[in-house]
């Protein structure tokens, strides 16, 4: 596993900023610029869902090797600094942007900003367009809530079970979801923790799926492999937009979807070389992906069920996403997370950057 200078693992920023660009496509489309028969091959194209289960399998395999890391390291897990990296990592823009939201639009409810600072979000209703994202937050905090405590207190050995538990539950619930709460609980962690687990486990078997792969003389021909997942995953993500799987589609594509996921990040990771990994190292979109936390956390209140808007509007308001986003992930996100890591990460620890 090649780690680079600044503590950033190869090729993942590209994949944040491919799915920060799916997410902002997606919404970009709700401002109402394209005609209602053009919508369809849009969301071909742009997909939020899509988008943030790239992000729930990324955040799963960095999350899990950081742990790794540091139960290598020091024999155990120190779930005091974990918490404490995690909340200079995610609360400040976080709690800024519902200042922003509140400060600015008064209209919005109670109910979505409890659900906003408790971390419920679509867990008991649901909040209005403006905090309507922040369901991807709520789930990432709820497991964080959950995994770093079972990692430290279950051998190692015994550590793959619960991810792969949560695999084989999830779809299961989905199914339950779709059949007796009519999608109730569709943006919970109830119905995505298989998307974050695969990316624990891949983490967590990193290196046995490696010697089995390079047995096979996949690690020589990296791009058969990496082909192969994107192939799969464009082709799941086709037909569950279309629907051809019918009940099938809500509770087993994504869990494919994710599975392709998970492979190629494993791929990246540990053999940084070929087309994918140049494409994926570019500068600007790794700097895209740097920032895509602040994207998506502020894009929402540029983008989305606005009337009468036109193109030159529409362009506009996403230079306004990335105008502001820019200046939280300079001005707020990287002070608080150097904070963090100054008062909770001795300077001999460089983990990957997550």
């Amino acid at each position: 596993m090649k780690i680079y200078g600044n503590g950033k693992l190869p090729s993942l920023d590209g994949l944040r900023a491919i799915a920060i660009f799916l997410v902002i496509g997606d919404h970009w489309a709700a401002l109402g610029l394209l005609p209602e028969s053009a919508l369809g091959w849009w969301h071909r194209l742009f997909s939020g869902s899509v988008g943030v289960r790239v992000f729930f399998v990324l955040s799963g395999y960095l999350i899990t090797t950081l742990l790794l890391r540091e139960a290598s390291r020091s024999g155990k897990v120190n779930l005091k600094r974990f918490y404490a990296r995690r909340a200079f990592r995610i609360l400040p823009c976080y709690f800024l942007f519902l200042i922003a939201l509140a400060i600015s639009d008064r209209s919005i409810g109670d109910k979505s900003y409890i659900q906003a600072i408790t971390f419920t979000t679509y867990m008991w209703g649901a909040p209005n367009w403006e905090t309507s994202h922040l369901w991807s937050l709520a789930v990432e905090m709820q497991f964080y809530f959950v995994w770093p405590v079972l990692f430290r207190c279950v051998a190692t050995k015994y550590r793959w079970l619960f991810p792969a538990a949560l695999i084989l539950i999830s779809p299961v619930i989905r199914v339950i979801d779709q059949e007796q709460f009519s999608y109730r609980f569709s943006l919970t962690i109830l119905t995505h923790g298989d998307e974050l687990a695969f990316g624990c486990l891949a983490a967590i078997l990193s290196r046995n799926i490696s010697d089995v792969l390079a047995l096979f003389g996949i690690w020589q021909r990296p791009w058969l492999m990496r082909l192969g997942c994107v192939v799969v995953f464009l082709f799941v993500w086709q037909v569950k937009a279309s629907n051809y799987a019918g009940s099938l589609t809500t509770p087993f594509l994504p869990s494919v979807q994710a599975c392709c996921i998970a492979l190629l990040i494993l791929s990246l990771v540990e053999v940084n070389s070929g087309v994918a990994s140049r494409l994926l190292n570019i500068p600007a979109l790794c700097w895209v992906g740097s920032v895509s936390y602040s994207l998506y956390i502020w894009q929402q209140i540029f983008l989305g069920p606005y009337s009468a808007v036109s193109l030159g509007e529409g362009i506009a308001r996403v230079g306004g996403v990335f105008l502001v986003a820019t200046g939280s992930f300079y001005l707020i996100e990287t002070p608080a997370r150097c904070w963090g890591k100054r008062f909770f990460l001795p300077q001999s620890e460089c983990p990957p950057t997550s």
